[in-house]
Order: C-alpha cells, then structure tokens, then sequence
C-alpha cells in the first residue's frame, strides 16, 4: 500500500487575492500547506528546483503566459494530481479541460471551494483506498487504471479470473473491485458472482464494464451482485461519478460500524465488539491449540478520581488508561471498555505462565502514571482479575475473572489476580 505522506498543496494563479484566497481556505479546512505561485514560469522554476513532493495542484485554466492550459500540462508530467480552476465554461472548454489527464475541474466561484477541498481530501483517502481492476482486455485495464491513477488510487490488476480471486483473498482492505466482461463471455459476470460470495455489499464495491449493447448483461451484472455497471465508451466524468457513489456508501457503512462498535470517550472497542470480535479470536485460539486470557481490569476508587477533579477528570483517567491498555497490551486481540471504569482484555497465549509478568507491567504502569489535568495531577491505580482457560466459553472465562478481579479488590485493591482454568 502507498505509504501515507502529508504533503502540500500548489496553488498557481494569476490573481494573487484569488490565490491566497484560495491557499488560506485549503490549510484552514483540509489542514495541508500550500506554495503558491502566479504564472506558468514561477511553476516551471519551482517544479525543476525544488524538490518536495504535492498532494495535489490546484491551477488556473488561463494564465498570460500560458493561455492554453500548459501549467496543468507541466503539473500533470510532474506527476501531481491536477484540479483546473476555469473563470469561463462551455462545451469546447469541458472538452479542452478534459483531454487532460486532470483529477477534476471547477469555476471560480465561492461554492467552488468546497467541492476542491473536499476533492483534497478524497486524493488523500485515495492513498491508501485499494481498487482492483480485473479485465482480460489489455486496453481495457490500462485506460481504467490511468485514469484511477490520476485520483492517486493504490491499484492492483488482474487479467483472469483465477489470479482476481487471489489477490481479494491476500488483500481484504480491498474497497473497490472494477470488472470487465467480454463480448460473447460470462466471465467477468461469474468473476462477479464469486467475489460476491466471499464479500458483502457492505466490505466490498463493485463496478461491473462491459461494451455488450444487450441490455440482459447489465441486468446479470446486477443480479450477481454488482453495485452499478458502466456501459463502454464512457465519459470520464461519468466513470469518477459512479465509483466514487460506490465508495462512499462503503465508507458510510463503515462509519456507521465504527460508531456502533466503539466507545466514543476511549476509541476503544465497546462492550458490543468485544463481543463480536471474541468469537472469532475463540475460534482462531481453538483451531490453533491456543489458551486464551480473559482480564477485567477496574480502575482503583473512581468515584473519588470524579468528586476530587470532577467528571473531566474522570474522563482524563479513562482516556489515559486507553492509551496505556493499548501501549502495554500490544499483543492483545481485543481491548474494550466494558463500561464505566472497567475494560475487558482478551489475548490469546501460547504460554500461559507469562501472563501473570504481562498484567503486572500493566498495573505498575498505572502505578506510576500522572496525569496533568489543568495544574493539578491525578494519580490512580488499577485492579486486575485475569482467567486462562483453554477449552472453556467465553461466558464461564469472563465470569472467573470477574472472580479473580473480586478477589483482588477484597485483597486491598492495586494487584493481579490470576485463576488457571
């Protein structure tokens, strides 16, 4: 996957109250630097002395030296995804603007800016957003994957279906899966179907193509489970268009996900998730001759932590302890707030009798942290009940550490107490 760099924005302009307009609305709501710049010289000069690297450019249609677009020439053979700024529309400036190998276009209007802020942001998403084109076309992959390319795309190609399958199955971050079918061939369809059997409508996007003018194919595209088809030729702006509904609906339900399963005050998982999650790292543990840990861990007197520092505090200590769980716990496969003060761990071990050492180094690590909350510092401790079972449920592991985490706070609270199944 492309490795994720925060780089600036280039703006060229001819209009310096446009330019810096438009530069201080970029860092003020996308968060990027920018570098600007008023003609097609100063951009010829910057782009062949200095070195750093763009997001992306953000470049005037028109300039006195160069009338005809050729700074979005010069930005594109630089390799940068290019948006065009235009003061005039028509059809033959459409058609000019979009032979270029340009992310997209706007006029130079106020609503124009969020549309380049919010195109900004979706080249930066795009980053690390991995799309699969699948097409035994040649011709075919290459024009979808240059024009995926320009949106900064992480891309992989597939020419069979066999190798397809393959690189979903190695690659489950994937969002997006665009695919062709032949003429007088289900291949692409069938490539459709079995992809849709191993991936939801809500874990993966799929586009079908095909240039058949039976309306019966695109219907089978849907059928099989296809998200949309694109019938060839297509315009470009149609293309972006389609995929990018797509992906936005991927990307809704996984916020929505992320929402329903995390504790909003922590980022951690949520009771619910634990939950979901533990099944399956169960079933791994199982399979793989593995015990599994079940801790519940309890922070020391929380309620005097909120009566001394109020509820801010309280919420202080709470996200501390999240960043310290995930800090300790870096082998743990689930780390959740069970609610109010206390969080669930649930590790899978090869060993068990290094478990004890590891819930130690995490109560001496609480022992030992301060907080600053405003000019005064919170100092707490933590309470540990931790069950290691190999062939118990989950049900029966949480409730021997909930026994174990009962027995260290009537031992005097600040130690780990651990019950071998």
């Amino acid at each position: 996957m492309n490795e994720h760099v925060i780089k600036p924005v280039l703006i060229v302009d001819d209009s310096p109250a446009i330019a810096q307009f438009v530069s201080k609305s970029i860092i003020t709501d996308t968060g990027h630097s920018t570098k600007v710049v008023y003609s097609y010289q100063q951009a010829y000069q910057l782009l062949h002395q200095d070195k750093v690297g763009f997001l992306a450019a953000v470049v005037d249609l028109t300039l006195p030296d160069a009338l005809n677009g050729e700074v979005a020439d010069l930005t594109i053979q630089a390799g940068i995804p290019t948006i065009v700024l235009t003061g005039q529309y028509s059809d033959e400036v459409r058609s000019r603007i979009l032979s270029k190998d340009i992310v997209d276009y706007f006029l130079k209007i106020p609503g124009s800016l969020q549309l380049i802020h919010e195109t900004i942001l979706r080249l930066e998403r795009n980053l690390s957003t991995r799309v699969l084109v699948a097409a035994s076309s040649a011709i075919l992959r290459s024009t979808i994957r240059r024009m995926l390319h320009t949106h900064c795309f992480d891309i992989l190609e597939a020419k069979e279906m066999d190798a397809a399958l393959k690189i979903q199955e190695n690659n489950k971050e994937l969002r997006l899966a665009i695919i062709g079918n032949p003429e007088n061939s289900t291949e692409g369809i069938d490539l459709v179907s079995k992809l849709r059997e191993r991936c939801s409508p809500d874990e993966l996007a799929i586009v079908g193509v095909s240039s058949s003018e039976s309306s019966s194919i695109s219907v089978r595209f849907l059928k099989f489970g296809a998200d949309d088809i694109l019938k060839i030729p297509f315009e470009k702006e149609e293309f972006f268009c389609r995929i990018y509904r797509s992906i936005k609906t991927i990307e809704s339900i996984e916020k929505i996900k992320r929402a329903a399963y995390t504790d909003t005050l922590t980022g951690l998982a949520n009771r619910l998730c634990f939950f979901r999650e533990a099944v399956q790292v169960l079933d791994q543990a199982r399979s793989g001759g593995l015990s599994l840990a079940v801790a519940m861990i309890d922070i020391d007197f929380f309620k005097r932590i909120n009566d001394t520092y109020g509820h801010a505090g309280g919420d202080s200590a709470l996200k501390r302890s999240a960043i310290l769980l995930r800090n300790v716990l870096k082998d743990a496969d689930v780390i959740s707030r069970f609610g109010g003060e206390e969080f669930c761990v649930l590790m899978s071990c090869r060993q068990t009798d290094g478990i004890q050492e590891v819930f130690e180094q995490l109560r001496k690590a609480f022992e030992a942290e301060i907080i600053q909350f405003n000019t005064r510092h919170i100092r707490f401790t933590i309470s540990i009940g931790v069950c290691v079972a190999g062939n118990c449920s989950l049900e029966e592991m949480i409730k021997g550490a909930d026994e174990s985490l009962y027995q260290a706070k009537n031992a005097g609270r600040n130690r780990v107490v651990v019950k071998l199944e």
